[in-house]
């Protein structure tokens, strides 16, 4: 398939240089995005349009565990969002880089308040997430 022929070229690339930066163009799911991640533990910068909203998006043990790793070892400490669909999205973008320090976000297609709330809420309660330093966020008025 095309997504095993990217990974093959990832890990090609990889035996020749390290990949700090990654940026995915295109909407893709949330288990493509972990699976990425999981192979490019030298990562510092993510950059995706968005996270598909699926309700129905249930973890395998597998990808469970591989997030639960992003913890110890993910060194993303910088994330662009094109647009924000769901306020579920942060919480995402909060447990796949738990240590990140700037985020930018250029669009929300919810209520920005109620959204931002939320995420401020989780990184009040959540020590693993306070090393966030700089929010940067596009407000059409």
């Amino acid at each position: 398939s095309y997504d095993e022929m990217i990974f093959e070229q990832i890990k090609h690339v990889l035996t020749i240089t390290q990949i700090y930066h990654l940026s995915i163009i295109e909407e893709h799911s949330i288990h493509l995005a972990i699976q990425l991640m999981n192979l490019l533990p030298d990562l510092i910068t993510l950059k995706i349009h968005s996270i598909p909203s699926d309700e129905t998006t249930t973890f395998t043990f597998e990808e469970f565990c591989t997030v639960a790793a992003f913890k110890s070892y993910s060194k993303i400490a910088k994330v662009y969002i094109e647009e924000i669909n769901d306020t579920n999205d942060l919480d995402y973008i909060s447990l796949l880089c738990p240590h990140m320090k700037f985020l930018q976000v250029k669009r929300f297609n919810i209520n920005i308040q109620f959204c931002l709330r939320t995420f401020l809420k989780v990184i009040y309660n959540n020590n693993d997430i306070c090393s966030i330093r700089s929010l940067c966020f596009d407000v059409s008025i």
